[in-house]
């Protein structure tokens, strides 16, 4: 039963770190536990092959089995909620333009042009957590905002043009 609440709780604080991590600190994690799983993997085929050879079979299998099982676990468990917290987050900030675009009107009509940067503004609404900082960007006529695409590759990213009021994806 301590087991059981154990890795309950495991799974659960997994969970919530999927939950409230940074898209890009998602993809760190999971290119580092490819390249911690394929060694733990062909560390485990040796310990069987090996247990094999010594007539020692099922308990190595046994141990094997378990590692995989609790692996399968966090993954049925982790997939459909980064998932869905992608999704969310996506939708969190391709909003914000609508939220967003008062706050620069205001500044464009005091001043004639948009902002530089959104430190110009005196307030603006809090950053959706894939827009940083840097998501925003002006010529004076016009402003652009962009994220990467937590879902995509590296090199994928929504931008937002003011010209046109539309989203478009970008790789």
């Amino acid at each position: 039963m301590k087991r059981l609440c154990a890795y309950t709780f495991l799974a659960l604080l997994f969970a919530a770190i999927l939950w409230w991590a940074d898209p890009f600190v998602l993809r760190v994690l999971a290119f580092l536990g490819a390249a911690v799983g394929v060694p733990v993997a062909l560390l485990a085929a040796f310990m069987l092959w090996r247990a094999s050879r010594q007539g020692r079979t099922m308990p190595a299998l046994v141990q094997v089995l378990r590692v995989l099982a609790y692996a399968a676990v966090l993954g049925s468990v982790a997939l459909p909620l980064n998932h869905h917290v992608f999704q969310r987050a996506i939708a969190q900030a391709k909003a914000w333009p609508q939220v967003l675009r008062p706050h620069l009107e205001a500044y464009r009509t005091a001043h004639g042009t948009y902002p530089r940067t959104l430190q110009d503004l005196p307030s603006h609404p809090p950053l959706p957590r894939l827009i940083g900082k840097g998501g925003y960007s002006s010529d004076g006529r016009n402003f652009t905002l962009w994220f990467g695409d937590p879902i995509g590759g590296f090199f994928d990213a929504w931008v937002y043009e003011s010209s046109t009021g539309q989203w478009h994806f970008s790789s």
